[in-house]
């Protein structure tokens, strides 16, 4: 966030709360005016008034109890309407970034192929026919599927979550950077972000990898959030399987580098990916900290301005 940004946003819930005396004001005033005609209503004068208004006789007669009804339901009639009108707006914006991120995308080549990656949900459409059915060491048959997050079953990634939870919770809580499920979880359904799932021939998820193309360190990227496996898939091959179908994918987008976090102390995850994975300590991995950014080079591009 910029510091622009960070001084012209409202403090949080003062909007709220604004909004909450406005609407308890209002309700007050409006049954206040009512009751006021109410008590005129009574005089002969009053009724003299709601007949020259030409007022229901349902009206006249239960002009008290529609005091304490009607204010409630202009108010709560304005309040829907704010919140539709805020809605349309929180949805425009959002399309107006999206569009104007696009446009500056790709202004470059490098940013065109991020496009070009991002628009394709499930890979397996262009890619070898076959290679959703997952090789194992065992004779259990296992395929994948893959999409965007966009176009996600929503079980699939609050499984998704609950797997990386069971997996990463405690390391993240002795790291630096904690552990916060809200905002693990927004990352996790980050827009354009591919999910590719394993299951067996029970149709239970057993693994994933997550990946995001984008522009990272001035080249483009195909990040790699997480991969994850569930304890009774672990030993078969399926973690290889999903890092070379990644690496094929990558390829295939002609994206420059795939790159990825690991804690240091993951001493069996840095194997995995140095050792296993050709990935190496990227350039940008920072010194002294409890992570490693590791990259690999998926294809040569000609370097851009």
């Amino acid at each position: 966030m910029s510091s622009e940004e960070a001084g012209s946003r409202t403090p949080v819930g003062f909007n709220g709360t604004f909004g909450f005396f406005t609407g308890v004001m209002t309700i007050g005033i409006g049954e206040l005016a009512f009751m006021i005609l109410g008590f005129v209503g009574s005089s002969g004068t009053g009724d003299c008034l709601f007949r020259h208004f030409m007022m229901p006789e349902f009206v006249v007669e239960n002009w008290i109890l529609l005091s304490k009804f009607v204010p409630k339901l202009f108010c709560a009639i304005f309040f829907f309407t704010k919140l539709l009108s805020k809605m349309g707006k929180k949805a425009k914006a959002k399309k107006e970034k999206h569009e104007e991120t696009k446009q500056k995308l790709g202004s470059t080549q490098m940013g065109q192929r991020v496009i070009n990656a991002r628009e394709i949900s499930n890979f397996f459409t262009v890619l070898p026919e076959g290679r959703n059915i997952v090789p194992s060491t065992s004779e259990e048959k296992l395929t994948a599927t893959c999409a965007r997050v966009d176009d996600m079953n929503p079980e699939d990634i609050t499984w998704a979550f609950e797997l990386v939870k069971t997996n990463m919770r405690e390391m993240y809580l002795r790291a630096k950077i904690g552990w916060y499920e809200k905002e693990k979880k927004k990352e996790m359904k980050t827009p354009k972000m591919h999910y590719v799932i394993v299951r067996d021939s029970n149709d239970k998820r057993v693994g994933f990898v997550s990946f995001l193309f984008d522009v990272e360190f001035k080249l483009d990227v195909a990040y790699l959030y997480e991969i994850h496996l569930d304890n009774a898939a672990q030993g078969k091959g399926l973690g290889s399987y999903l890092m070379e179908l990644h690496a094929e994918i990558v390829k295939h987008t002609q994206i420059s580098k795939s790159i990825l976090t690991c804690f240091t102390e993951n001493t069996k995850g840095q194997k995995f990916f140095r050792e296993g994975h050709q990935y190496i300590e990227d350039a940008y991995s920072p010194d002294g900290a409890d992570y490693n950014i590791l990259s690999r080079i998926m294809t040569e591009n000609e370097p851009e301005a």
